[in-house]
């Protein structure tokens, strides 16, 4: 099979198959009635998370079947799922939207496509992600923690990431070494398409345009185009955030459940992923606690899906466990724990990293100004407007991203590292995983479309 033939079975079977099965997966939890990009962007989310566990599986049990069978049937039964949904897909609304998204989306498989011509052989991608995702790929399982403590670096980082590049190896039946971006690309085309469709609903149309541009204009694309987790953790953490506010907004009550999927997607994808998904879900939490009894007690009953992203966890911590694998955060030897760290160590380091991000807010090519604007932005919309801001998703966005970049730099201050170069290697990474999330909540703020109105 030649490279372009093995590049080809892999979009079908680690990209289109995915996104087949988890738009089924939606369409049958919602009732159908959404534009294609939601419903695709979610689905193809949606699709990697439930498949990863059966790549896993598959893996771990060794079994006799080709690894394209398990993505291809999974592809079937969203067919008939979506068959089945009560409303039929509503069609694209005409506009600016529609063309910049377009342009958005080709852009970023350019630059996608222009990182085929290199193979992944340095830096993270290489070190961290791919190299474990070959050795759970070639086994041989009995003995795995000897090839992942020799060959992976930061083995115990979770699991989505290389069981989405297994996905790869399975389809094509071997070991590949650039096909094997592709469907970790394809978070990044998922991302663009939520985020496009979330402006849209929730943005006067010139500024949700400009505003995906700015999104753009960001190192979204230069992570994106990598086996790097970090925008599959942003991709996570946004879809979970737009799956809570369309459930608040009372677009259904499918869309809790598949916002629990999600956030166990962002738990499973990166460590950081338990502090972004936290930092999602803690708006909408708190505003349900704060409703009323009644509409707590509501809340409660549906809690039990929780048990979803804390499974993601625990099995998180059960790989961890089995294997002997440490953390170098959490497990230093020889070093008092992280909280003990935080609070020994921010008199020295707080200042740094305070600065530090300081300093990424006001740079435009790491963050557009996004999470900045926000936070510059909302608090004048309460003085403007008042309580008619906590109508939309503009203050859950901006409750979301403080609380996320505190526990980041919380974490950066407790490093066993020095500061310096740990903020210099990492703080851009993390401050991307909140970046979409800053950008429907400046946007929403800052010019709200007159229709968005809260739900039932």
């Amino acid at each position: 099979m030649t490279a372009l033939a093995t590049f080809a079975w892999v979009l079908g079977v680690a990209v289109a198959a995915p996104a087949v099965f988890g738009r089924g997966v939606l369409l049958a939890a919602v009732g159908g009635g959404i534009a294609p990009a939601v419903a695709w962007g979610h689905g193809y989310l949606l699709g990697q998370c439930l498949l990863a566990p059966v790549t896993l599986l598959q893996a771990r049990l060794d079994w006799p079947v080709h690894g394209a069978i398990a993505p291809l049937v999974a592809a079937a039964l969203g067919v008939a799922l979506a068959r089945r949904a009560a409303r039929a897909v509503a069609s694209p609304s005409a506009g600016g939207m529609t063309w910049t998204l377009g342009v958005a989306i080709a852009l970023f498989v350019e630059r996608c496509l222009a990182a085929a011509a290199d193979p992944i052989r340095v830096s993270d991608e290489a070190m961290n992600w791919a190299s474990k995702a070959k050795v759970l790929f070639a086994g041989p399982w009995a003995g795995i923690g000897e090839p992942l403590a020799h060959f992976v670096s930061h083995a115990d980082y979770p699991l989505l990431d290389p069981l989405v590049q297994m996905q790869a190896f399975a389809a094509a039946g071997r070991v590949l070494h650039w096909e094997n971006r592709a469907p970790v690309q394809a978070f990044g085309v998922a991302l663009l398409l939520l985020v496009g469709a979330a402006l849209a609903g929730r943005a006067r149309p010139a500024v949700a345009c400009a505003t995906l541009l700015a999104l753009l204009g960001t190192r979204l694309p230069g992570y994106g185009c990598t086996a790097y987790a970090d925008v599959m953790l942003a991709a996570c953490a946004f879809a979970a955030f737009d799956a809570l506010a369309r459930a608040r907004d009372g677009a259904g009550r499918g869309w809790w459940p598949v916002a629990c999927v999600l956030l166990a997607g962002a738990v499973a994808t990166k460590q950081e992923g338990l502090l972004v998904a936290g930092a999602a879900l803690a708006p909408f939490a708190a505003e349900r606690a704060l409703a009323g009894p009644r509409r707590a007690v509501a809340g409660w009953r549906r809690a039990a899906w929780l048990a979803v992203p804390a499974l993601a966890a625990a099995g998180q911590a059960r790989f961890v466990a089995a294997y002997g694998l440490a953390n170098d955060m959490l497990d230093a030897p020889g070093r008092a724990g992280l909280a003990a760290r935080i609070v020994a160590q921010a008199g020295t380091h707080g200042p740094k990293v305070l600065a530090h991000h300081l300093e990424l807010l006001l740079d435009g090519a790491a963050t557009g100004w996004l999470p900045l604007g926000l936070f510059v932005a909302a608090p004048v919309a309460v003085v403007l407007r008042g309580r008619d801001v906590f109508a939309g998703v503009g203050a859950h966005a901006c409750c979301a991203c403080a609380l996320a970049l505190a526990a980041y730099m919380a974490v950066f201050v407790g490093t066993v590292h020095d500061v310096a170069w740990h903020l210099a290697v990492a703080a851009d990474r993390t401050t991307l995983h909140v970046l979409p999330i800053a950008a429907l909540g400046l946007a929403a703020v800052a010019a709200p479309r007159a229709a968005v109105t809260r739900g039932p």
